[in-house]
């Protein structure tokens, strides 16, 4: 039995045949393509963060409001660089902002400012970080919450605490040192 046999059983034209099975064979191409286009990183970029922040040298701007330079660490899991173009974070308390244009092929350090207005009012919920990039194809933009710290107490079982909120208690905490300038 033919494969036109089997289309007109089901009512489909033998001149109808071929052009469905192009279809057919068209569409699971562009399914396929579209997946693996995807996750090397042509489409949307497949990155790691690494927010583990050390602050170094916290100091007051002439706004009054205290401030630290951080580098952000990245991973490109992706086969392909993508430029991140900008890099924002803004809630209470805390303003996060990089400087960009940065390509970033494996492991990369972004440069980044980090603003910290009011220290009790920096939310304690992780909070996203809106980011624009530009792949080999095309440009987006998404948000993305980096990963929070498991923190131990002496007196308590340990508890998360959010990305943002380590990174403005350090500040915070290094800036009311005493010898601190």
């Amino acid at each position: 039995m033919s494969p036109d046999v089997i289309w007109q059983q089901f009512g489909i034209a033998s001149w109808r045949g071929p052009r469905m099975r192009l279809a057919v064979a068209v569409a699971g191409w562009l399914a396929v393509t579209g997946a693996v286009m995807w996750m090397v990183g042509l489409l949307v970029p497949n990155f790691e963060w690494d927010a583990g922040i050390l602050v170094t040298n916290p100091q007051v701007g002439a706004d009054g409001v205290l401030f630290d330079d951080i580098d952000i660490t990245v991973r490109n899991n992706g086969m392909f660089p993508v430029t991140i173009t900008g890099l924002t974070a803004d809630m209470p308390g805390l303003r996060v902002v990089a400087k960009t244009p940065v390509t970033v092929r494996e492991w990369t350090s972004v440069k980044a400012r980090v603003y910290v207005s009011d220290c009790s009012a920096v939310p304690y919920e992780p909070q996203p970080v809106h980011f624009s990039y530009r792949t080999p194809l095309v440009p987006g933009a998404t948000d993305t919450t980096w990963n929070s710290r498991q923190q131990v107490s002496d007196s308590e079982e340990p508890f998360t605490l959010a990305w943002q909120r380590s990174l403005a208690s350090s500040i915070c905490n290094e800036a009311m040192k005493p010898e601190w300038p």
